[in-house]
């Protein structure tokens, strides 16, 4: 009787959980909208306004594919875009706990995107994402602000803030993580615990294979992403050069 309350506890945790999270109709229809808005940039050329553009699509494929929070993906330079025992990983070196610094494998889609994107921006103390997307300039074009604005006009009713995209992740990794490794999903999210170096040594391979099951996997979005990347200049926008406060 024990065993089976305990079933049913985490069969309602997971459930709970699931209600605080980003659906991926909700994440298809914001990553659509991104990409229609940096695939037609408007009659603003500021470049501020077109780093922002920019910068949105890239940081709504990191929270759809990693288990990224904000604050971390505001603060992503291409030098933290490594490969690591042979597996391409997000290096995170700054965060809001000390548990957050961590190594985030790869999945298909990320390599896919990010990879061409590194070689063409070819400049490793480049932000990631273009970080006019965070300056008190264009409040709109920061990434909460935007999911909430694009949410209402597309009549989203979910969740779509990136701590929601953040608790999907969550979702599919404590679904699809087997039961008897729990502690690579506590790792990849980058929660408390006695995650040492030596653990994320011996299994990063494994964690490669457990963030497969995180992103939408929506192919037509992929290609319009490949696209971008094939028609963008070479080197770093100009805004993908300033920092900004961590936060």
């Amino acid at each position: 009787m024990l065993l089976k309350q305990s079933e049913a506890s985490k069969k309602e945790a997971k459930l709970k959980e699931r209600t605080k999270a980003t659906t991926e109709e909700a994440k298809i229809g914001l990553l659509a909208q991104a990409l229609t808005e940096a695939e037609n940039p408007g009659k603003d050329r500021r470049p501020e306004v077109l780093g922002a553009r920019h910068g949105t699509w890239k940081a709504l494929v990191l929270m759809d594919n990693t288990t990224l929070r904000r604050c971390e993906i505001s603060m992503l330079q291409w030098k933290h875009i490594v490969k690591v025992q042979g597996v391409w990983c997000v290096d995170v070196m700054i965060s809001k706990t000390a548990a957050g610094i961590r190594r985030i494998p790869m999945n298909e889609t990320l390599q896919r995107v990010l990879l061409p994107l590194k070689k063409k921006v070819a400049n490793d103390e480049a932000y990631v994402v273009d970080n006019a997307a965070q300056t008190n300039d264009i409040p709109e074009a920061k990434i909460s602000n935007w999911c909430r604005t694009r949410g209402t006009k597309l009549g989203i009713a979910d969740r779509v803030n990136p701590h929601s995209w953040r608790h999907d992740a969550g979702v599919d990794l404590g679904t699809n993580v087997p039961e008897g490794v729990k502690k690579a999903k506590k790792a990849l999210m980058g929660h408390a615990g006695d995650v040492t170096q030596q653990y994320w040594s011996e299994n990063l391979a494994a964690m490669r294979e457990y963030v497969e099951v995180l992103g939408t996997h929506d192919e037509a979005l992929l290609q319009r992403m490949e696209a971008l990347v094939k028609a963008a200049p070479k080197g770093p926008h100009s805004f993908a050069l300033i920092g900004v406060e961590e936060g």
